[in-house]
């Protein structure tokens, strides 16, 4: 299946109105898959009959990575990938100023895909598609013009 783009205009420095546009390619979303539909598909296209195992495992996982990186670890899960917390936020013009704590930093979480993933790429098959906001103009036009249609049928009837 095609990864679905479409074209946006926009700032090149974000904010900055003054900084001239251009054109960007942005991958419209084919939905979410939930974790159990990932199970379903685990089930499916490997044969694992054995679901609520497999969900456990992945329940685990999810909980020990959390806990390594609340303890300021890398974790590392192969293909997956390598997960670590990074400080964000602004600098200071002093030490004392310049703690996690004092609100003006935030934890940020960091994902590095592993290789089979990162090489998604070269697989990668492309198609342009209207933006969102014009795919639901022209749902929304449909539907009117179904109701409206409708409306004209119902007083024929009358």
């Amino acid at each position: 299946m095609p990864i679905n783009y479409s074209l946006s205009l926009r700032n090149t420095k974000p904010g900055d109105r003054a900084s001239g546009r251009k054109v960007y390619a942005r991958v419209q979303s084919a939905g979410t898959r939930t974790l159990e539909d990932m199970l379903k598909l685990v089930e499916k296209r490997y044969g694992v009959r054995n679901g609520p195992t497999v969900r456990a495992a992945l329940e685990m996982v999810a909980e020990c990575l959390r806990l390594e990186l609340l303890d300021g670890r890398r974790v590392n899960l192969g293909e997956l990938g390598t997960f670590h917390c990074e400080i964000t936020g602004s600098a200071s013009d002093s030490p004392d100023d310049c703690r996690p704590m004092a609100g003006r930093t935030r934890l940020a979480f960091k994902w590095t895909p592993g290789e089979n993933i990162r090489n998604i790429a070269s697989e990668a098959k492309y198609t342009l598609v209207s933006k969102r906001t014009s795919q639901d103009n022209i749902r929304r036009q449909n539907k009117q013009e179904l109701r409206e249609e409708m409306e004209r049928q119902e007083q024929k009837r009358e």
